[in-house]
C-alpha cells in the first residue's frame, strides 16, 4: 500500500512530467513561427513603390465631361444625378464647390466606392479620398495625389 507521501511524489512527477512536455511543444511552436519568413507585421515603403495609375478627364461640354480610369471612357454628366457607366454601374458625381467633386460608383443599388476630389488652388493636383466598399461591408480608404501632366490627363504620385 502506497503512503500519502508516495501519492503526493507520483503527481508531481505527472505534473513535472505534463509541464515539461507543454513547454516542449510550446518552445517547437514558438521555433515554428519564428522560422515561417512571411510572419510579421508589415508596412509599405512608399519609397521603394511605384504606382502606375493614371485617370483621364476631359470636358465634352454643358458640365458633361468623358471620364478614363483604365477600363474606358464614361460621359457624365456632372450633376449629382445617376450616369450609366462601364460595367453595369452608375456613377454620381457632384460637385461641391469650384475646386471639389464628390464621385461614387454603385452596382445593382450596392456603393462600390466614394471619392473626394480636391483640386490645389494653382490647379495642378488632384487629391482623392478615394473609399472602397467590401461584399462583406469592410471600407478600404487610399489617399490619392495625382499631379497634373498634361491636359486632361494625371498621373497619381508616391505617397
Amino acid at each position: 500500500m502506497e503512503s500519502a507521501e508516495d501519492t503526493r511524489m507520483i503527481r508531481m512527477k505527472y505534473v513535472l512530467l505534463a509541464t515539461i512536455s507543454l513547454l516542449m511543444i510550446g518552445c517547437a511552436a514558438s521555433r515554428a513561427l519564428a522560422e515561417d519568413p512571411f510572419i510579421g507585421k508589415w508596412k509599405l515603403n512608399r519609397s521603394k513603390t511605384v504606382f502606375r495609375d493614371k485617370m483621364k478627364v476631359e470636358n465634352a461640354g454643358d458640365n458633361r465631361y468623358v471620364f478614363d480610369f483604365g477600363g474606358g471612357s464614361e460621359t457624365i454628366l456632372v450633376n449629382g444625378t445617376q450616369q450609366p457607366g462601364n460595367s453595369d454601374t452608375v456613377l454620381i458625381v457632384t460637385s461641391e464647390g469650384p475646386r471639389n467633386w464628390k464621385v461614387v460608383r454603385k452596382a445593382h443599388g450596392r456603393s462600390l466606392l466614394t471619392a473626394t476630389w480636391v483640386l490645389s488652388k494653382d490647379r495642378k493636383t488632384l487629391s482623392d479620398n478615394f473609399i472602397g466598399f467590401q461584399a462583406n461591408g469592410s471600407r478600404i480608404n487610399v489617399k490619392y495625389v495625382y499631379r497634373r501632366n498634361a491636359a486632361g490627363t494625371a498621373s497619381r504620385e508616391n505617397g
